[in-house]
């Protein structure tokens, strides 16, 4: 098959004449073009373009005859008069920007990170206020024009993931989340939200029926590459998840699998085989042909809300300690959930042996019952790209978790029996995606927690 040749259709520049990008044309007459940034084709299309040779400083013609030029006037997708916040089928309540205005039909609904809890007050300058203990003063929140739009800029804002720039090209979207919004609708794998705009015609139903179905999205995600010329005519009959699912390293979603490819994604499918050793709840993750397939652990009727989601119900930043594993561990303490308390036990008890510097309040969370709302247990442990880091060094890790460490341990003395067991260390010794020196530091970690 011939190589598809990849020409300069117009160089954009901003209002100082500086080039910013172009717009590439993919195939042999002039096929489908896709604007791109100058640091994307310095990156990718160095010695791919038939009309252009590409420096550090731009594109230059290489055929003597000068690339058209054009500044750039930035499209955004326009707000519109009305977003629906839905739950599946349900609508949750009716947000008017314009107006400054929120019209609630069934708040019992909303996301865990809309209801109630507590904000800092501050003054007119932004200075918090404290009370004579010197502790910060808080008010009980209420849902806002202010807080949907933080909530929804959040739920679809993933631009640091590596290669998500391409897929906001083959999207059509650019960066912006109106765009997003009305592509997506912010719909996840992770519960049963999403938003309508009022210049959207859809439904739950086909949402679900059409969503993470594009194989050149889920190839364009994990390499960065557009092979072919992205299939447009698709972009109006699926949707994709792959923007309300965060995290820096690239992945995937195609029919309802987290799919992931990186150099070390494969520490996925390692820390699930050492969970599964000592009984500790991690997501399954298995390496298929190049690709970790990580299988999702919510549906329509289990929904998943991150650690942070909770922070608010929590003296978290209330100047009384900002460790988001203390806060959350006191929180359902008070509310008799021992049963959760246990399990965020063996969650940091696997996270502190496998070395996971990046248990974060992103990379942690809950499964709820999606009809009740009713909290059924901490998720499965995921997120293992940073893990196994091999520091040896306690002092890197979360102090109020080593803090606990001893009083963890003796109240899963399953786990200690597993660490201490012939399977695990045969088990650890197995895995090939581990250096020796990343083994040795997780046996000396289960031999300290073994001695507490």
């Amino acid at each position: 098959m011939p190589e598809i040749q990849v020409r300069v259709e117009l160089v954009w520049v901003d209002e100082n004449g500086a080039q910013v990008g172009a717009k590439l044309s993919f195939g042999e007459k002039h096929g489908r073009s896709v604007d791109i940034t100058l640091q994307e084709i310095q990156q990718n299309y160095r010695d791919k373009l038939t009309n252009a040779f590409v420096t550090d400083k731009g594109l230059v013609s290489n055929t003597g005859i000068d690339l058209p030029e054009q500044k750039l006037i930035r499209k955004t997708g326009e707000p519109v008069a009305t977003y629906t916040l839905m739950h599946a089928d349900t609508i949750i309540c009716r947000v008017y920007p314009g107006e400054d205005r929120i019209e609630t039909v069934a708040g019992e609904y909303l996301p865990f990170a809309l209801t109630g809890g507590y904000v800092r007050l501050m003054d007119s300058e932004g200075n918090y206020l404290l009370d004579a203990d010197g502790y910060r003063l808080t008010a009980e929140d209420s849902l806002s024009v202010s807080r949907f739009e933080q909530w929804l800029t959040s739920r679809t804002d993933n631009l640091s993931r590596t290669y998500m720039n391409r897929v906001y090209i083959a999207r059509k979207v650019g960066r912006d989340r109106e765009k997003i919004l009305r592509d997506s609708c912010a719909i996840s794998v992770i519960d049963n939200y999403w938003v309508r705009r009022s210049d959207v015609d859809t439904t739950w139903d086909e949402l679900k029926s059409n969503r993470d179905t594009n194989l050149e999205v889920v190839d364009i995600a994990l390499t960065g590459e557009i092979k072919t010329p992205p299939d447009f005519s698709k972009v109006e009959d699926d949707t994709i998840s792959l923007f309300t699912i965060k995290g820096a390293f690239p992945k995937a979603l195609y029919k309802g699998t987290l799919l992931k490819k990186d150099n070390n994604a494969e520490y996925e499918a390692a820390a699930y085989q050492l969970g599964k050793a000592i009984g500790i709840s991690v997501a399954v993750a298995e390496k298929q042909n190049g690709v970790v397939e990580c299988q999702l652990f919510t549906s329509e009727k289990v929904s998943m809300a991150h650690a942070r989601d909770f922070l608010h119900y929590t003296d978290y930043e209330a100047g009384r300690g900002n460790d988001e594993h203390r806060a959350l561990y006191d929180y359902f303490s008070q509310q008799g959930r021992f049963d959760i308390v246990a399990q965020l036990e063996r969650l940091y008890i696997f996270n502190y042996l496998v070395e996971n510097i990046d248990f974060h309040f992103e990379n942690f969370g809950f499964l709820y019952d999606s009809g009740s709302f009713e909290i059924n247990s901490v998720a499965p442990a995921y997120d293992f790209n940073n893990a196994f880091a091999g520091f040896g060094d306690t002092a890197t890790y979360y102090n109020w978790i080593l803090g606990k460490l001893p009083d963890f341990i003796r109240n899963h003395t399953d786990v200690k029996n597993q660490l201490q067991s012939t399977e695990f260390l045969s088990i650890l010794k197995s895995l090939s995606d581990l250096t020796q020196e990343q083994k040795d530091s997780i046996r000396l970690r289960a031999e300290y927690l073994c001695r507490l």
